[in-house]
């Protein structure tokens, strides 16, 4: 019996031993783009700033291109643009793709006045999930 007992605890040892995990850094746990306090590369890229205009009423537009690097984004499914003016805090309506696995997006706000820096906090979704947002500041 008394064999069969010391089998058993070194079983359970090695057992328990074996489901020994690390220790977690969660703070370290920050490479995840969809993580807000992700520390990687920008992956967010406004590639083309254009002022369009005037047209009647001497209304001006500020148009961006904007590039999102695709890969590190584990996602198959459409995306869109959540772009923010951080001087009053208004949410456009989100920017879709320009064609289905593009990654160029065309992002137009209207009625700018020229001469006057916008600053925008531009972040990628999908469904419920946002990105960190990269922040890019423009004049028309």
């Amino acid at each position: 019996m008394r064999t069969i007992t010391t089998i058993g605890v070194c079983l359970g040892l090695l057992v328990l031993n074996g489901c020994y995990k690390d220790e977690v850094d969660v703070a370290a746990l920050n490479t995840n783009p969809w993580d807000p306090d992700y520390t990687g590369p920008a992956f967010i890229e406004v590639v083309d700033e254009r002022t369009a205009g005037p047209f009647p009423g001497g209304v001006f537009n500020q148009e961006l291109t904007i590039k999102v690097d695709l890969s590190v984004l584990p996602v198959s499914s459409a995306i869109t643009l959540r772009v923010v003016d951080q001087a009053t805090g208004i949410a456009f309506d989100p920017v879709p793709q320009q064609a289905p696995g593009s990654d160029t997006f065309e992002f137009i706000h209207f009625n700018v006045t020229p001469g006057v820096e916008t600053c925008y906090a531009i972040a990628v979704e999908v469904q419920f999930s946002t990105t960190r947002s990269e922040t890019y500041c423009a004049t028309p």
